[in-house]
């Protein structure tokens, strides 16, 4: 998708009517409208500030140009209100010895006019080998920014140090993933696990398919199936995919114990 068809909003005043039918203007609030889909947004408080689609990805393709990265790969999906921009850099691989494969990185942008989110920028690594991606929001160099009036002038630098950070910080990242993998999984806790993680039954059936036969798995080979279903399942919406992108990221980055549902123990 390209930018000049990316959807704009415009804001617009907030009226109420009282019984007598009359409009009453709320100086306190305001529309954010899809101009291009003709829809209303949201109506929120006079300090939001809309930040238009196409400034982020835009303004992300400058950071990228002015650190002198200009050998990547741009996705641009847009759904509802939101967009989500995926951004692949070839050139800066990371290895993982300890499962043998090597990753493209690389940062995912979102931006929302319906307040879901606010401007997010994180982590996303790909497989050389596939398109299959993982997405990390807690390596410690993401971005959440708020969409209010204090923003916008600083928007531009914002997203560059982010992504100069977050580029430059990948061998840490390699590490902490390392950290991450090595236990495995017995099959009794994998089953409990998805159940109290994700609880839908298709995508549940789903990744168990894309988990090996025979043995207990390995947290890694658990975090693979799912984002390999978030990434490749068929007919999943962009929101279900950050969903499972969530849980996934969840399974790596939580301890077993953690992963399993709460036991509640009732005394008489």
């Amino acid at each position: 998708m390209e930018t000049k068809d990316l959807d704009v909003a415009v804001e617009q005043r907030v009226y109420t009517e009282n019984a007598a039918g009359q409009k009453i203007y709320q100086p306190g609030y305001k529309g954010i409208y899809n101009l291009s889909k003709a829809e209303l947004a949201r109506v929120v408080t006079k300090g939001y500030q809309a930040v238009q689609h196409a400034e982020v990805v835009e303004g992300t393709e400058t950071a990228l140009n002015n650190l002198g990265i200009r050998n990547y790969q741009k996705r641009v999906v847009q759904q509802g209100h939101k967009v989500t921009a995926d951004f692949t850099f070839p050139d800066v691989v990371i290895k993982l010895e300890r499962v043998g494969e090597e990753f493209a990185t690389g940062i995912r942008v979102i931006n929302s006019y319906d307040t879901s989110t606010g401007i997010v920028i994180v982590t996303r690594l790909s497989r050389l080998v596939c398109s299959n991606g993982m997405v990390l929001k807690h390596n410690g160099e993401g971005l959440i920014l708020k969409h209010n009036s204090s923003l916008i002038p600083q928007l531009q630098s914002q997203i560059e140090i982010t992504i100069k950070n977050m580029v430059n910080s990948h061998a840490n990242l390699q590490a902490m993933v390392e950290n991450c993998i090595a236990d495995s999984i017995e099959w009794t806790m994998v089953d409990k696990i998805m159940m109290n993680l994700i609880g839908r039954k298709n995508h549940i059936e789903a990744i168990t398919a894309l988990l090996p036969a025979g043995r207990p798995p390995t947290r890694w080979e658990l975090y693979n199936a799912i984002t390999e279903h978030a990434t490749h399942g068929k007919q999943l919406r962009p929101s279900i995919e950050a969903w499972l992108q969530n849980k996934a990221e969840k399974v790596l980055m939580t301890d077993s114990a953690g992963l399993m549902p709460a036991v509640v123990e009732v005394t008489a």
